[in-house]
């Protein structure tokens, strides 16, 4: 949906990420392994 809005790829999964974190979902696995996550969503 982010894509929709004009973003990159990059930015539409890093704002994703951000909003899981903010509503608490996988909050955990996301505030200690975000970069690893966001860098595994491109290969």
């Amino acid at each position: 949906m982010n894509q929709k809005k004009g973003f990159s790829l990059k930015e539409a999964v890093e704002a994703a990420a951000d909003s899981c974190i903010q509503k608490g979902i996988l909050a955990d696995m996301l505030l200690g392994n975000k970069a690893e996550g966001i860098a595994f969503r491109f290969f």
